[in-house]
């Protein structure tokens, strides 16, 4: 699935981001940031029908769907950030 990227064209094709990615000096980071200096290396995906997502969209307002994601899970496993 591509989407449009920041110079109109389709992300998958576009020369342009592929020659910034390549002339980059850094990786660019994948993910969430690190909270509170935390080391973010572990990986949960989950793959889901588009009505189910939409459902966790509509939840997660006013919160990105992310940060309604990790509250959820942080909340059913009783785990508190130090």
């Amino acid at each position: 699935m591509s989407h449009k990227c920041e110079h109109g064209k389709d992300s998958d094709a576009c020369a342009l981001c592929d020659n910034e990615l390549r002339d980059s000096p850094e990786p660019r980071p994948v993910g969430r940031p690190p909270l509170a200096g935390e080391s973010a290396n572990g990986h949960i995906q989950l793959r889901v029908t588009m009505a189910r997502k939409n459902a966790y969209v509509r939840a997660a307002k006013p919160q990105k769907l992310t940060a309604w994601i990790f509250a959820q899970l942080d909340k059913a496993a009783g785990y508190e950030q130090i």
